[in-house]
C-alpha cells in the first residue's frame, strides 16, 4: 500500500513502503519526516513507524542533517561553479532526487542567483545597448506588413525617446543588482497562487524553486 510523505506542510510525494525504507537508509527521508497511508486516523513520524524501526539511522546521523551531510541539492553542499551546474541539471533532468533534501534558504541562494546575473550579462548589456536598432528593424518590420493596427504599433515603436547609452547600460546594471529580489517576489506571486489552490509548499522552496528555474534560461 502507498504511502505518503511530507516535510513541514510540503508533499514529497507517494512511495512504496520499500522506497520508504531506502529513503530513510539513504538520507532521502529524515526520522522526523511525517507519513500517512490509507486506513490510518492520522499522519505520524516515519520514526514512529514499527517496519521502519530497523531503519531509522542513529542519533549522530540525524544530526548530520544540520550539518549538511544528508541534503541532496549540490548548491548547499558546495557554492561551486560546479555545484551551480549540477543543481541547474539536476533540475532538468531529476528534480525529485536533487531537490529532495534541503534547507532552501533564500539567503543560501543570493549567490546563486548572482551567478545567474552574472553569466547572463554580456547578453544582457548587448541587448541594452542594441535596444534603439532594435526597435528601428521591428518598427520596419511592422510597417512591412501593411496593417492599420501594426502601423500605429511602429510609430509608437519610433515615438519612444532614445537613451543615451550609458544611461542604458545603467539600468541594466541597476537590474543586474536587485535581480535576486525581483525574482523573490515572483516566488511569493506563484506561493501565494499556490496558496490559493490549496497547495501545501512552503514559501521558502516556492521562492528557491523559482530563482533555480530562472537559472535555466542560460
Amino acid at each position: 500500500m502507498q504511502i505518503h510523505v511530507a516535510r513541514q506542510s510540503s508533499q514529497l510525494g507517494v512511495f512504496s513502503a520499500e522506497e520508504v525504507a531506502l529513503g530513510l537508509a539513504n538520507g532521502r527521508f529524515l526520522p522526523t519526516d511525517l507519513a500517512w497511508r490509507s486506513g490510518m486516523p492520522t499522519w505520524k513520524a516515519l520514526s514512529e513507524w514499527q517496519e521502519f524501526q530497523g531503519k531509522v539511522p542513529p542519533p549522530l546521523a540525524r544530526d548530520s542533517f544540520e550539518n549538511q551531510q544528508l541534503v541532496t541539492v549540490p548548491w548547499e553542499l558546495s557554492r561551486t561553479l560546479q555545484s551551480y551546474w549540477a543543481t541547474i541539471k539536476g533540475a532538468i533532468v531529476s528534480p525529485a532526487q536533487t531537490l529532495a533534501v534541503g534547507k532552501y534558504s533564500f539567503r543560501d541562494y543570493i549567490l546563486f542567483s548572482y551567478l545567474t546575473v552574472l553569466l547572463t550579462l554580456p547578453f544582457t548589456l548587448f541587448a541594452q545597448i542594441q535596444s534603439a536598432e532594435a526597435n528601428t528593424q521591428l518598427a520596419e518590420f511592422f510597417r512591412g506588413l501593411n496593417v492599420d493596427e501594426l502601423n500605429k504599433a511602429a510609430d509608437n515603436l519610433m515615438s519612444q525617446p532614445v537613451l543615451p547609452v550609458w544611461a542604458r547600460v545603467s539600468s541594466g546594471l541597476f537590474y543586474a543588482a536587485i535581480y535576486p529580489f525581483a525574482i523573490a517576489i515572483w516566488g511569493f506571486i506563484q506561493w501565494l497562487g499556490l496558496r490559493i489552490l490549496r497547495q501545501s509548499v512552503t514559501i521558502e522552496r516556492s521562492i528557491v524553486a523559482t530563482m533555480v528555474g530562472a537559472g535555466l534560461s542560460i
